[in-house]
């Protein structure tokens, strides 16, 4: 993907306007004259009416979109390069469990790890501030990012936020000399960004540790929107408290201004599947970081309750062994190679993510449309899919979901249906051997 242009307009024709961009905000986060914002409506940055854009080319420089050197960047932050066995990234250790605090455990997302670590950084003078992904206090039912400097900020907007968010937006309220030490807890879009920026000497290198989630895909927030509707909720405003994921793996829940309690039957992660045709972007799509490669400390799901947690550098094994050592985390180390419940959803997970951001990736170039260079990480198509018939049924549900009047008549069918054409749509096989919960947590109940 060439950048001959340096400024903003490089993004609007590349990234932008072909729908790549995964919303994550680096772009505004790293313009020094701050003439760059976020859409409130749609999250996409654009340039302020009556500003002007210096061409500093910041903004291109740091954009995930236009590629990523991950072997670079992975001698920058670990000192060396991955094994070429080891999709994970470079890992120290691998662990499992969850936030010792009950409050945390009972309040953040499966074992609460995200928030406890961002907790422990706080208090334990690590960083002056979290920036993350939180809860809009106006809207409750919309994701926002967040700079937590306090518990309470933290416990507030825990849980999981199943939306797109610029996070790094936040970042351009830094000044490059300043004293206060930051943190970001995102997903490997966020991570990526900001190891670009840093590795440009801006004002990124005031965040000196990141927490990554494990990200399979992510939905614009009109998603939320219509699971509201789901709910027989036709005014969002009367929306005063939201999750898309209540206790024990359930789906959405919103509780509205009269004490009603609204939920979505079926559990979160059908939910992302079945909704994947509808507001999945082509910038999560052609994504290839299920791991969040570049940060400290990784997290994910392991099962009911608990999350599993990859250490990364030498900050962040110190981080999770002092969490240990003073109660804050309850986690015990695993072998990853031997865990079967690993194999069973995150390996899968990941597996999907390659075959469909690769796939999409050659079939861009070789209709010779915009898409980044990942270089080593880009997979050859022949060896992800088991059968060719199958690609090309891939990539004839994108292309046809890609249209108005499909997505609609799409909407219209059952849920089961739903399921089975967002499995396809994300990546899966024709007679594939599914490791995760069929189409049975699938029924139509409203409560």
């Amino acid at each position: 993907m060439t950048t001959n242009k340096r400024g903003f307009e490089t993004l609007q024709d590349l990234v932008i306007k072909p729908g790549l961009c995964t919303r994550c905000g680096t772009c505004v986060g790293s313009c020094p004259t701050t003439v760059l914002e976020i859409d409130q409506d749609h999250l996409w940055p654009w340039l302020v009416p009556g500003q002007t854009c210096n061409l500093c080319g910041l903004c291109v420089s740091s954009c995930p979109q236009l590629g990523v050197p991950f072997d670079e960047l992975n001698k920058q932050v670990f000192g060396q390069v991955p094994a070429s066995d080891e999709p994970k990234g470079v890992v120290r250790g691998y662990w499992v469990g969850k936030a010792a605090d009950p409050e945390l455990w009972q309040r953040g997302a499966a074992g609460g790890i995200a928030s406890a670590l961002s907790i422990a950084l706080l208090e334990s003078g690590w960083v002056d501030g979290v920036f993350h992904c939180g809860k809009s206090v106006e809207q409750p039912w919309k994701t926002v990012p967040k700079l937590s400097r306090t518990r309470e900020e933290v416990l507030g907007n825990a849980g999981s936020h199943y939306s797109t968010v610029p996070i790094n937006a936040l970042l351009k309220d830094l000044k490059p000399h300043g004293s206060e030490r930051f943190a970001l807890v995102g997903t490997g879009c966020h991570i990526q960004g900001l190891r670009k920026l840093q590795q440009a000497g801006a004002k990124g290198r005031r965040v000196v540790i990141t927490v990554g989630l494990f990200c399979g895909e992510n939905k614009s927030p009109l998603a939320t929107l219509h699971l509201l509707e789901e709910m027989g909720i036709t005014d969002p405003a009367e929306v005063i408290s939201f999750t898309h994921r209540w206790p024990g793996g359930g789906g959405a829940q919103a509780i509205l201004r009269n004490g009603e309690r609204r939920r979505v039957g079926y559990n979160f992660g059908a939910n992302m599947w079945r909704l994947a045709p509808f507001f999945t972007t082509l910038g999560c799509s052609i994504c290839l970081d299920y791991y969040a490669e570049l940060s400290d400390i990784s997290i994910g799901d392991y099962r009911k309750g608990e999350n599993v947690v990859l250490s990364r550098s030498r900050q962040g094994m110190q981080l999770i062994e002092e969490g240990i050592r003073h109660g804050r985390l309850d986690l015990r180390p695993i072998e990853w190679a031997t865990d079967t419940v690993r194999r069973k959803t995150d390996d899968f997970i990941f597996q999907l993510k390659q075959r469909r951001a690769c796939t999409l990736l050659a079939d861009r170039k070789a209709r010779g449309l915009s898409a980044p260079d990942f270089g080593m990480q880009e997979k050859s198509v022949e060896e992800l899919w088991r059968a060719d018939a199958n690609r090309l049924l891939f990539l004839f549900i994108r292309r046809v979901m890609a249209a108005s009047w499909a997505r609609q008549l799409a909407k219209a069918l059952p849920a089961p249906w739903q399921y089975w054409l967002g499995a396809l749509f994300m990546g899966a096989e024709l007679g594939c051997p599914w490791p995760l919960a069929g189409p049975e947590p699938i029924k139509k109940r409203i409560e």
